[in-house]
């Protein structure tokens, strides 16, 4: 009986890892793209944009970036994030990806995606620390010609779940008002 509910258990993780991967996808121009859309009913788009600046701006992951902004109705940005090895026992850092950051928001709902991603491998050095090899860095689209499949298919899960934190973390932050200090009372000294 323990036996089969650990195989069951296996299979939907399998199953999870799979779906995660399928959400990073080709775009029209054969780049890498994760790509989301999400609906908030009854917030106006410059509402959107605002909560959601309030909200990176705030956020530990893009402390020091600056983001650009493009006619009142886009956010952009670029960062990175860091990719672990996952197919051995000790997880050690791999490489940096870094990734552009596109937001666009309409009445409602708004749209963002993960994109132009570039890898930038880690060796080990002979102080035992894992450093970037300078000039190594390559798109993802060479990355999936230069490793092992299963390698890549890691990348991949990792870049999903980066992508879903992120729109969970955007959702929280379209769905909360901002909150403004409360302001003194005036008081007119003309009229008394």
């Amino acid at each position: 009986m323990k036996n089969l509910f650990l195989v069951l258990a296996m299979m939907l993780a399998g199953k999870f890892a799979l779906a995660q991967k399928e959400l990073v996808t080709l775009d029209e121009h054969n780049k890498y793209i994760f790509y989301q859309v999400a609906d908030m009913p009854g917030v106006t788009a410059d509402t959107l944009y605002n909560r959601t600046m309030g909200g990176l701006k705030t956020n530990k992951l893009f402390k020091g970036i600056k983001p650009v902004v493009t006619a009142g109705s886009s956010i952009t940005l670029k960062s990175k994030f860091t990719l672990y090895s996952s197919l051995t026992v000790a997880k050690h850092e791999v490489g940096d990806i870094s990734y552009t950051l596109v937001t666009e928001f309409k009445d409602g709902k708004y749209r963002y995606w993960l994109t132009d991603f570039v890898f930038m491998p880690y060796q080990r050095t002979r102080y035992g620390v894992y450093a970037k090899i300078p000039n190594g860095d390559m798109t993802l689209e060479v990355v999936k010609t230069k490793y092992d499949a299963k390698i890549f298919d890691s990348y991949l899960e990792q870049i999903a779940k980066y992508g879903k934190d992120l729109g969970d973390e955007m959702k929280i932050y379209t769905a909360t008002p901002i909150k403004t200090k409360p302001q003194p009372p005036k008081v007119d000294t003309r009229k008394w």
